[in-house]
């Protein structure tokens, strides 16, 4: 039996099994969770929140400032240490944005953590031992590469040499939400590359905590927000890939959102044995 949930964006249909939940450890949602009113990042209300002016690409804090001031948009002390954030808007057409997700259905979905659905086309890793099974790696959808081509385009993508892609769908009813975290670098190389369907969103940017520098501790109440617009395009690189957590609270997924998210190998991991297959597999076209 379907039960029919009506987006603004899109009429999606989920299954019972769809309502389902994978959440584990320290993970939650709305399934398995109704009663926890908020994602773990939005639960700390004494930090300084700064937001990125989409406009100027400097800081404003909106208790403070004018979004539109932006002779007055500043660069707080706080954020010396943050940079490597790119957006660039109407990424893809509305046209475009309607046949990805068209392409995107046709392939099936997996439960994922935290109230997410998700569809990997990544080697699979264990992280802690450092070990790769490319076993069932066997490229990229047909429609990711149009995309990928596009990128050659943008300053400092011209070399970007997608390593994997996952598609991830959050939804307001589920409470989709994505944890703070820094990927990992043994794997992954500086750049990753995001588009985002169906809705807007918001990235928040906080700073891991460090016991050992005390000078380092007032930076951990800061807290950076980063406009996603539908159908845009976001690239995290620099300090703000390797220093900075990146998650999405619960609060910031008021519709249907589909991203696609494209990774590169690192610079250690690009000189081991095998590599180049890899990178040469994810180049090859996948249909449904």
């Amino acid at each position: 039996m379907f039960n029919i949930y009506f987006c603004s964006n899109l009429q999606h249909t989920m299954t019972s099994y769809g309502l389902a939940c994978a959440c584990r450890g320290s993970r939650s949602c709305l399934i398995c969770s109704p009663s926890v009113p908020a994602s773990p990042t939005s639960q700390t209300k004494t930090r300084n929140i700064y937001h990125l002016c989409p406009t100027c690409f400097h800081f404003y804090s909106k208790e403070l400032d004018n979004e539109k001031d932006h002779e007055h948009h500043l660069l707080p002390w706080e954020l010396k240490e943050f940079s490597g954030v790119q957006v660039y808007q109407n990424f893809v057409s509305l046209k475009e944005e309607l046949e990805l997700v068209s392409e995107i259905e046709s392939w099936a979905w997996q439960l994922s953590q935290s109230g997410r659905r998700k569809q990997d086309f990544i080697p699979k890793a264990n992280f802690k031992k450092k070990k790769i099974n490319s076993a069932s790696f066997r490229g990229l959808p047909h429609y990711c590469h149009p995309l990928l081509k596009r990128l050659e385009s943008f300053s400092g993508l011209v070399d970007f040499q997608a390593a994997g892609a996952a598609i991830i769908e959050y939804l307001p009813i589920r409470g989709s939400s994505l944890a703070p975290h820094i990927d990992d670098s043994w794997l992954w190389g500086e750049r990753i590359v995001l588009i985002s369907l169906l809705s807007d969103t918001v990235m928040s940017f906080t700073k891991p905590k460090d016991n050992e520098n005390e000078k380092k501790k007032d930076q951990e109440n800061v807290e950076v927000k980063v406009e996603l617009p539908r159908r845009s395009l976001f690239v995290l690189s620099g300090s703000a890939r390797y220093r900075w957590a990146h998650g999405i609270e619960r609060e910031a997924i008021t519709d249907r959102r589909v991203s696609l998210t494209f990774r590169e190998f690192s610079t250690e991991f690009a000189h081991q044995d095998g590599t180049k297959e890899l990178i040469d597999t994810a180049k090859i076209s996948l249909y449904p």
